[in-house]
Parts: structure tokens; sequence; C-alpha cells
């Protein structure tokens, strides 16, 4: 069975608001035009008190990879993100896997015909074309 891809964005979202502000914005939709811009800055508001609370309190966000100096895996990346990005992007995200994995099929086949130059002795190559010359 396919794994479902975690929604990081919402996972954040959720970590830095509460039912309140939930039950706030779905109140938005049913207020007048001129009331929304003030409701969406109070909830902006309340999101950034709680988020000033919670870097106090030193809360780790769940779903986040700690990054010890570690290489970043930009592949990981971009499959995170592809939900978010325009046709376009995703078009050259495409574009950039595959030349990725042309690279890495030239690489092994630059390896395998290596190890065959290592393998074949090189009197037999020498002879062969002594022969070929005499003829």
């Amino acid at each position: 069975m396919e794994r479902l891809k975690e929604d990081k964005a919402r996972i954040f979202d959720n970590f830095y608001s509460n039912d309140n502000l939930n039950m706030l914005k779905i109140i938005s939709f049913f207020m007048d035009e001129g009331q929304r811009p003030m409701i969406a800055m109070l909830i902006k508001y309340m999101e950034l008190n709680i988020c000033m609370q919670k870097s106090r309190q030193r809360n780790n966000t769940p779903g986040y990879h700690h990054c010890n100096n570690s290489k970043i895996d930009f592949e990981e990346i971009l499959c995170e993100i592809e939900d978010y990005l325009p046709q376009e992007g995703r078009e050259m995200m495409e574009q950039m896997k595959n030349m990725k994995e042309n690279m890495e099929m030239y690489s092994q086949m630059m390896e395998m015909m290596n190890m065959m130059n290592e393998n074949t002795p090189q009197e037999d190559c020498s002879n062969a074309s002594a022969s070929a010359e005499s003829l």
C-alpha cells in the first residue's frame, strides 16, 4: 500500500495554531468583505504570539529533519515541494531528475567499461592488432 506523503506545510501551520484560530479561519468565510481583513490580521497576530511562546519553550516542530551539518538532500526537498510548484517548475524538476538518472547510467556504463578493460589481458589486444596488420 502506498504511503501518503505528509503535508509539511499543514504540520507547520497546525503546530503554530490552535482550535480557536482554526474556528476563526472558518468563521471568516461567513463574514462581510470589510470584516475579513481585520479577522485575518487578528489571526496572524495570534499565530505570531503562539510562535513566540513556543520559541521561548524551545519546542521542536514535529516532522522536521534535524540537520546537524549533514548533507542536504535536494531531491527530497524537491519531492516535498512538488505539489506547490507551478507547471513549469514541475516540468523543470522532471527534466532534472531525468538528467540525473542519465548521468548515473552513464557513470555505471563507464565503470563497466573500465572493469572490462582491466580484465582484458594486454597481450591479447596486442596480438589481435598484430594479426590484423598482417592481413
